[in-house]
């Protein structure tokens, strides 16, 4: 069993093979197994209260890394064409050389937002005039920063200005160039990330290809943690 069916999670692996081949179930069994995700999804987020209130920092400190001290990079094969699980997304501390997975903690709070933002939009929350997804996200950033603060007894006043400009380019003509070896700006192959158009393999080949993201007009400087 490799370790992206590792069963000791939110899903097991069976309910993992249903989300990524919806053609495995259908009628009765299809809403069992439907029922079945949403209930350990929702219980897997009050979790997170607990851990947020009783998990020690020396344990949190090991979440994203193995048990060598290693950045963690669960890995699994996807289908050419199907969408890409951010799992290996990385940062770079400043100054440091130290490098961390957080691909896991950017899809928690990315599903975070989604499902607010879908149930806000289900009852109907949004037709409200003057109403704006982003002041929603923006009070929950706010008050989960006070809330990661305050679990270790340090109060503080925290302020975000989220600003949200949707991309109306051609994301197709992007990653026809980004495969074809044509010229891409940083910020065009950071759009083909955030659209999960391009994985962990080929963002590795064109930060490490000089000739593909040197000297462009863009000033966008952010190489994932690879050097």
């Amino acid at each position: 069993m490799s370790n992206s069916d590792n069963p000791k999670g939110i899903l097991t692996a069976g309910d993992r093979e249903y989300l990524r081949d919806k053609s495995l179930k259908s009628g009765s069994a299809e809403r069992t197994a439907r029922k079945r995700i949403r209930e350990r999804v929702r219980d897997g987020i009050i979790d997170f209260s607990i851990l947020l209130t009783h998990l020690e920092s020396r344990d949190r400190a090991k979440v994203m890394l193995n048990s060598d001290g290693e950045p963690f990079m669960r890995g699994h094969s996807v289908d050419v064409g199907s969408p890409r699980e951010l799992e290996w997304d990385l940062i770079e501390v400043e100054n440091s050389e130290i490098v961390l997975s957080v691909g896991g903690i950017r899809s928690m709070c990315a599903f975070g937002f989604q499902s607010l933002l879908d149930t806000l939009d289900e009852i109907g929350f949004f037709e409200t005039e003057g109403v704006h997804p982003k002041s929603v996200i923006e009070n929950l950033v706010e008050e989960s920063l006070q809330d990661a603060y305050g679990s270790n007894d340090r109060a503080c006043d925290v302020s975000v200005d989220i600003s949200i400009t949707e991309y109306d380019g051609d994301l197709d003509e992007i990653e026809e160039r980004f495969y074809s070896g044509e010229p891409v700006s940083e910020q065009e192959v950071e759009y083909l990330i955030s659209t999960r158009r391009i994985g962990f393999e080929e963002m590795v080949r064109y930060v490490h290809d000089e000739t593909r993201h040197k000297n462009k007009d863009d000033h966008y400087d952010d190489n994932r943690g690879f050097e």
